[in-house]
């Protein structure tokens, strides 16, 4: 039906509001809300446009439960879908509890085992290399470290802060073995072995400086 008025007009005229005349001719009973609001607003556009007989309102009513019906089977749908995994569980309710707990053990166990079998988690920052070289009768190492690990360099406790550990290991001349020993609470241990080799032949005397693995076993040989 074409109007002679625009909505502002109609809104103005008829008392209407703006949105529910809109929503009136794009039939979105959604946004109405309630069939009740949609009467009483759509018989007010009927009189104002001059339908007098009811077919304005039998319209309505008709658009109305066509919205119904399509929400209703909107709803019906997941509550089917609800209903039809009530009665699957309801039917086999033992095997699927005992799977379920079957499948929480076995994660369980899995874990278990593996923290059992898992090595101590630490890492040295300094010195990163396992060969090198120093001028300084010194070495410091520090890193991190968990919990349960305890350290000990070359069989001599280590003090360990906040999870941190910083070490200062004096060196004597020649080639310098240092190992760095991790034990966890389970009894696993971890090692890292570093090489330094002190004082420097050198001429280049600024720090550590790397090793290649062939110069260091020809200076162990020495």
């Amino acid at each position: 039906m074409k109007r002679q008025y625009t909505l502002e007009f109609v809104s103005a005229t008829a008392g209407i509001p703006l949105v529910i005349l809109g929503a009136l001719e794009a039939e979105d009973y959604k946004f109405i809300g309630s069939l009740i609001y949609a009467l009483r607003h759509g018989e007010r556009y009927a009189h104002f446009l001059g339908i007098l007989d009811a077919s304005f309102r039998e319209a309505l009513e008709r658009g109305w439960e066509i919205y119904a019906l399509g929400e209703a089977r909107t709803v019906f749908a997941p509550r089917h879908l609800r209903d039809a995994f009530g009665a699957l569980y309801e039917k086999h309710s033992f095997i699927l509890t005992a799977s379920l707990a079957g499948l929480i053990i076995g994660v369980y166990i899995v874990y278990q085992f593996l923290f059992l079998v898992r090595g101590p988690d630490f890492a040295v920052f300094h010195p990163r290399e396992e060969y090198l070289i120093v001028h300084e009768p010194f070495v410091d190492f520090w890193g991190n470290v968990a919990n349960d690990v305890k350290l000990s360099i070359n069989h001599r406790p280590m003090n360990i802060k906040d999870n941190g550990f910083r070490e200062r290991l004096y060196l004597t001349e020649g080639v310098n073995r240092i190992e760095i020993e991790a034990t966890n609470a389970r009894g696993k241990s971890a090692y890292r072995e570093t090489y330094v080799v002190y004082p420097v032949t050198s001429e280049n005397n600024s720090g550590s400086i790397p090793l290649e693995n062939g110069k260091l076993r020809a200076l162990v040989r020495m």
